[in-house]
């Protein structure tokens, strides 16, 4: 029982690291966080495309552009999803009764990435994006998902041991 409480608690100070990890993130000035997305771009567009060096200046601009906003909304994607599954875990753990466990996860999931945004905001160089907020609610959806699923499958396996016994 011990271990269980260990792991609830490491899930729950992971699950607030990640929301700084996520402030971080959008507390990053234009230059700074355009630089970091080009670079990873940088390096997937010369996989995806070995011809890159033959391209004309503005046709490897494009393609750079291209592949950048795709990863920074991927990212947004990924970094929503990994907190939509922390927040579910750490709204499981709360014992208050007649708590709706998913429903508050998704509004808190929501709040946040609404939050995340108007941060975003008061950033030099950046922008508040309600599409930004969509693509992050859709992570968090995710997230709630996969942790739902992974409850499913555990119990489904215990419940199969169980019987089998």
């Amino acid at each position: 029982m011990k271990k269980k409480k260990y792991i609830s608690i490491f899930l729950c100070a992971f699950a607030a690291f990640w929301l700084l990890l996520i402030f971080i993130f959008s507390a990053q000035g234009k230059n700074l966080s355009n630089s970091i997305s080009y670079g990873v771009s940088d390096l997937i567009v010369r996989i995806v495309r070995p011809d890159f060096d033959s391209l004309v200046d503005g046709e490897q601009a494009y393609q750079l552009w291209r592949i950048n906003v795709v990863l920074r909304k991927l990212a947004h994607f990924f970094l929503y999803t990994v907190l939509g599954m922390l927040l579910r875990f750490v709204v499981s753990r709360i014992k208050w009764p007649d708590l709706p466990q998913l429903g508050t996860a998704l509004l808190l999931g929501l709040t946040l990435a609404a939050l995340d945004e108007v941060h975003q905001y008061f950033v030099p160089g950046r922008s508040a994006l309600a599409r930004d907020v969509v693509i992050d609610f859709a992570g968090i959806l995710l997230g709630c998902f996969i942790f739902w699923l992974f409850r499913y499958l555990r119990q489904r396996r215990r419940d199969i041991s169980a019987a089998e016994l």
